[in-house]
């Protein structure tokens, strides 16, 4: 199955999004009495809530703990994936970790389940009050945690954070791209390695440019088009960017010098490119 991973940040609705799969932020009773555990319960219906509570077996479950049931009225999902995220407490550190810990099993379930993609909403952000850098850190962390320690053969391709609060979704997006910061800029069109450079950080509206695994490259589609020159072949897997004379980190560069051609997101969904940066 390769070894890319990709992660993508955007403001959605998570009853409405194109996944496997989806999370949902539980808590230790499984009781969905508000925010996006509530929406989610409310859409599933009682069928959903009634697996949970037999799976749950009366006992509460533990921060971290994550139960999967099937995704009942929500036809277009699989599973539900319910995770107990940790309520703030003034141990920060310990609340962090639990919330990484969260993120991880949520991971780990989805491959388990089979699911190739799945969304996970932010995570004790919300009612559960832990302040939104401690939220973002852990969503870091424990999708790092996962890329070290998934199998050769996972099936969990795609990860998508998702959000209504735009400003949540820039946190999450600017914390992912800060701590991934390690994947050096591109020269010309050299592709430089890193340690997680398989797990890129995609946003619909606030584009940018980054290097990843020339060995996984591929493109993520936008709302809004996304512009560029274009060279050489234009068939799928030879599609490629100009980069020179361009700085790569610098959208309102590559915008300003691309001039004479458009690619829309159905040209750039999902398709494989060789040797070049990618646009997301």
């Amino acid at each position: 199955m390769g070894d890319s991973l990709l992660v993508k940040v955007y403001q959605a609705d998570i009853l409405n999004v194109d996944v496997d799969g989806i999370v949902n932020a539980a808590n230790k009773w499984l009781a969905h009495a508000g925010g996006v555990a509530r929406a989610i319960i409310n859409a599933a219906g009682d069928a959903v809530n009634i697996e949970g509570q037999r799976k749950r077996n009366g006992r509460a479950l533990n921060d971290g703990e994550v139960l999967s049931t099937s995704a009942g009225n929500l036809t277009q999902y699989r599973n539900i994936i319910h995770a107990v995220g940790p309520i703030n407490t003034p141990s920060s550190r310990n609340c962090e970790k639990k919330l990484e810990e969260t993120v991880y099993n949520s991971l780990i379930e989805a491959n388990q389940l089979g699911l190739c993609s799945v969304a996970l909403p932010a995570i004790s952000s919300g009612i559960f009050g832990v302040p939104l850098d401690i939220c973002t850190n852990a969503y870091v962390m424990g999708v790092k945690e996962f890329y070290k320690t998934k199998p050769s053969d996972c099936q969990l391709k795609e990860i998508h954070f998702v959000d209504m609060n735009p400003v949540t979704c820039k946190a999450i997006k600017d914390d992912f791209a800060k701590q991934l910061s390690e994947v050096p800029a591109v020269t010309g069109n050299n592709i430089h390695q890193s340690k997680y450079n398989s797990a890129n950080i995609s946003s619909y509206e606030d584009m940018e440019v980054k290097a990843i695994d020339e060995k996984s490259l591929r493109c993520v589609a936008c709302k809004k088009p996304l512009t560029g020159i274009i060279q050489g072949n234009h068939s799928p897997g030879t599609m490629s960017v100009k980069t020179d004379c361009l700085d790569p980190n610098n959208l309102r560069q590559v915008t300003a010098c691309l001039a004479d051609k458009k690619i829309t997101p159905e040209d750039v969904a999902e398709r494989n490119i060789k040797n070049h940066i990618v646009l997301y």
